[in-house]
C-alpha cells in the first residue's frame, strides 16, 4: 500500500537476504516460497529447475550464483 501511495519504501538488511530483497521488491508478501540456489552448472538443471516452478503462484525467490574465474 506504502508503494500505491508514492511513499518511498526501504529495507534494512538483516540476517536473511531473502526477506530484505522480499520487501524491497514492492511484490505481494502475503505467501511467498525461497527456492534458494539454481542449480550451479549445466543449463539442463536449471532449466529443470525452472520448470518444476512454472506454475507456482506464490511469489518466489530464487538465488543464482555464478563462479568467475
Amino acid at each position: 500500500m506504502a508503494y500505491e501511495a508514492g511513499i518511498e519504501v526501504t529495507s534494512l538488511p538483516g540476517a536473511c537476504a531473502c526477506v530484505t530483497a522480499l520487501t524491497l521488491s514492492g511484490l505481494s508478501t502475503r505467501r511467498f516460497v525461497f527456492e534458494a540456489f539454481l542449480p550451479p552448472d549445466k543449463k539442463k538443471n536449471i532449466k529443470l529447475a525452472l520448470e518444476r516452478l512454472k506454475n507456482e503462484t506464490r511469489t518466489m525467490i530464487v538465488y543464482e550464483a555464478r563462479i568467475i574465474c
